[in-house]
C-alpha cells in the first residue's frame, strides 16, 4: 500500500511547490530592486510571456506522467530512462525549430510595436523549451512514483534560478541577463537529471522482452488539453467579464478581490501531480484506484479550505493599502475565496478522468460557463452581484466534475461483474 500514498506525498510536494515559488517570488522582488523601472517592466512582461507559453507544457506534463507510470509499471527504470531519451531527442529537434519559427515572430511583433529588447525576444522561447524539457525529465520522477527527487529538484531548479539571474541582473543591469541565466539553469538542471536516472537505470535490472506499452503521441493530449483549457477559462472568466461589465474603480477592487482565492487554486496543484501517477499505478486493482481519488478530494478540501479560512479570517489585514493587497475589498475576498474550493476539487476530477481513460468531458463544464457568462451579463452589474454569481457557479462546475466521475465509477463496478471479453464504454 506504500505506493498507493497521496496524503503524505500530497502534503510534502504542495510544501516544496510553496517553497520553489517563494524562490520565483522573490526573484521578482530582487529585479525590482536591481533595475530601473524599464528595465523591470521589460524583465516581468518577458516573464508574463513565458508563463503563456508554458501552458502547453501543463497539460502534457500530466500526460508524460501517467505514460512514464506505464513505461515503468511494465519494464522497471531502465526501459523508462531509455524512453525519455528518445522523447527528449525528438521533442527537443521539434522544439528548436518552433522556437526558432516563434523567435522570428516574436522578433516581428516587437518590430511591429516599436520593441526594442530584441535580444529578451529572442531568449523567451528557448526557455520555453528548455523548461518543457525539464518538466518532461521531472514527469519521469513521477512515473517512478519518486516524489522525494521530484520535489528536491523543483526547489534546486528554483533557488538556482534565484541565485545565478539575481548575480546576472546585478553584474548586466538589462533584463535579457536574467533570462540568460534562467536558461542556463534550466538545461543544466534537465541534464542533471538526465545523468541521475541513467544511473539508476544503470543498475536496474534490464527490461522483459516482453514488456509493452502504448507510445507516447502528442496527439492524445488534445482532448484532454481542450478540457484542462476549460478549467483554466472558467479560473479566470470571471475577471475577463469584469473587464467587461465594470467600470475601472470597480474593475481595480474586483480584480484585487480574486488575486489571492486565485492562489489557493494555483497552491492545490501538486496534488493533483501526485494522484494522476498513484492512480495509473493502481488502474488494475479497484479499491485502492478509488481510495487514492478519495484522498486527493480530501487533502485537496483540507488545504483549500484552510487557505480560505485565512482569507475569510484575515480578509482586513489582506486587503489593506499599506502592508497589504491595494484596492482589494474585504467582503469580495471573502466571497471570491469560498469558489477556491470548487474549483480546487474541480481539477482533482478532472485529472482523476485522464487516470479513469475517460477524459472526454468538455460539453457540459463549457455549457456552465457559458452559462456563467450569459448570468453575470444579465445580473452581474456591480463586482459584489459578480462575485456571487461566479462562485455559486464555481459550485455547479465541481458538481458537473462529482457527477461524472461518479457515473465512472458505475461504469468500473458494472465492468468488473461483466464476464471477461464483455466491451462497456469507458465513460461519459
Amino acid at each position: 500500500m506504500q505506493q498507493h500514498s497521496v496524503i503524505r506525498r500530497s502534503l510534502m510536494v504542495s510544501a516544496a511547490f510553496a517553497l520553489g515559488h517563494l524562490f520565483h517570488y522573490a526573484l521578482m522582488f530582487s529585479a525590482n530592486r536591481i533595475l530601473d523601472p524599464g528595465a523591470f517592466g521589460r524583465f516581468y512582461a518577458a516573464i508574463s510571456l513565458l508563463n503563456v507559453m508554458l501552458t502547453p507544457a501543463t497539460v502534457l506534463s500530466f500526460m508524460f506522467a501517467k505514460h512514464f507510470r506505464a513505461v515503468f509499471s511494465a519494464a522497471g527504470t531502465s526501459a523508462l530512462a531509455g524512453e525519455l531519451q528518445a522523447l527528449m531527442h525528438r521533442h527537443g529537434a521539434v522544439g528548436l525549430i518552433a522556437v526558432a519559427l516563434c523567435a522570428v515572430g516574436l522578433m516581428f511583433v516587437g518590430f511591429l510595436l516599436g520593441a526594442d529588447a530584441f535580444l529578451l525576444l529572442l531568449l523567451v522561447p528557448g526557455v520555453a523549451l528548455a523548461v518543457y524539457l525539464f518538466e518532461m525529465a521531472r514527469a519521469a520522477l513521477q512515473g517512478m512514483l519518486d516524489f522525494t527527487a521530484y520535489s528536491a529538484a523543483w526547489i534546486a531548479w528554483r533557488l538556482a534560478q534565484y541565485v545565478l539571474a539575481v548575480a546576472a541582473l546585478w553584474f548586466a543591469g538589462a533584463a535579457w541577463a536574467g533570462m540568460a541565466a534562467i536558461l542556463i539553469v534550466t538545461i543544466a538542471a534537465t541534464f542533471a537529471l538526465l545523468r541521475i536516472i541513467s544511473g539508476r537505470a544503470q543498475g536496474a535490472p534490464r527490461a522483459v522482452e516482453s514488456a509493452s506499452w502504448d507510445p507516447f503521441h502528442v496527439t492524445t493530449a488534445v482532448t484532454f488539453g481542450l478540457q484542462y483549457g476549460v478549467f483554466v477559462l472558467i479560473s479566470n472568466v470571471d475577471v475577463l467579464l469584469a473587464y467587461v461589465l465594470l467600470d475601472n474603480d470597480q474593475l481595480g477592487a474586483y480584480s484585487a478581490s480574486s488575486f489571492l482565492p486565485k492562489a489557493i487554486v494555483t497552491a492545490t496543484l501538486p496534488v493533483t501531480q501526485v494522484m494522476l501517477p498513484v492512480m495509473s499505478a493502481a488502474s488494475d486493482q479497484r479499491p485502492p484506484l478509488w481510495t487514492a481519488l478519495v484522498k486527493a478530494l480530501g487533502v485537496t478540501a483540507f488545504l483549500s479550505a484552510a487557505g480560505v479560512l485565512v482569507l475569510v479570517l484575515g480578509a482586513d489585514l489582506a486587503c489593506n493599502d499599506r502592508f497589504g493587497i491595494r484596492f482589494c475589498a474585504p467582503w469580495l475576498l471573502q466571497v471570491l475565496a469560498l469558489g477556491a474550493i470548487p474549483l480546487s476539487l474541480a481539477r482533482v476530477f478532472m485529472v482523476a478522468g485522464l487516470a479513469l481513460d475517460s477524459e472526454r468531458r468538455i460539453l457540459l463544464p463549457a455549457t456552465v460557463v457559458v452559462g456563467f457568462a450569459v448570468a453575470a451579463s444579465i445580473w452581474a452589474a456591480t463586482p459584489s452581484a459578480l462575485a456571487v454569481i461566479y462562485t455559486a457557479f464555481c459550485w455547479l462546475f465541481a458538481l458537473v466534475y462529482a457527477l461524472a466521475t461518479l457515473r465512472d465509477r458505475r461504469t468500473h463496478i458494472a465492468a468488473a461483474a461483466r464476464p471477461a471479453g464483455t466491451n462497456v464504454s469507458s465513460g461519459p
